[in-house]
């Protein structure tokens, strides 16, 4: 498990997520946590933070975490993601899924909390990694299944630190199972 908070956080965001550069707005920095945990080939992190951009134009193929596609649910505030030339506003209920090996720009309204899963780009079929050229929300008719992943991902956050590393590994492969529906659709 790693964690940070205040001026820490920006330094584990980009050990953790890759080439990304990060622009806050006057929020007050102890508003800022990050918390994470390599769950099998899962990552999961929650983190809460101030109105923020997170720019993610240096991704390059090779960069940090290539193969890790993303999904956030947010449970608190306002956010927009361009990508591809698409922009898609998602924010408490609306999770948002999108490559980040694409450059994307993050924009972070308001304040926010938002839970993550990155997910190994291998463990899904090419047409559905081809299909996601852009940002995405899951279907409506999925809204009650991401609170569902959502509380799930919080908990096994929560019991990380305890877990034997085989656990841990079961544990991500089960998430991958999880995230299939909202991915390859």
């Amino acid at each position: 498990m790693e964690s940070a908070c205040g001026r820490e956080f920006p330094v584990l965001a980009q050990k953790l997520f890759g080439n990304v550069r990060l622009h806050f707005s006057d929020a007050p920095i102890e508003r800022r946590y990050l918390r994470s945990a390599m769950l099998g080939q899962c990552r999961v992190s929650e983190l809460m933070a101030g109105a923020h951009t997170v720019y993610g134009d240096h991704v390059v193929r090779a960069s940090h975490d290539p193969d890790m596609l993303k999904l956030l649910i947010q449970s608190e505030g306002i956010s927009l993601i361009e990508q591809g030339g698409r922009a898609v506003e998602f924010g408490s209920a609306f999770p948002v899924l999108y490559d980040p090996v694409r450059p994307y720009t993050l924009v972070n309204r308001t304040n926010v909390r938002l839970t993550m899963l990155q997910v190994p780009r291998l463990a899904f079929s090419p047409r559905a990694i081809a299909g996601l050229n852009g940002p995405r929300r899951p279907e409506g008719s999925l809204a009650c299944f991401c609170h569902v992943l959502k509380a799930t991902l919080l908990s096994a956050l929560a019991e990380a630190e305890g877990l034997k590393e085989a656990d841990r590994a079961q544990l991500g492969s089960i998430l991958i199972d999880m995230a299939r529906p909202l991915i390859e659709r």
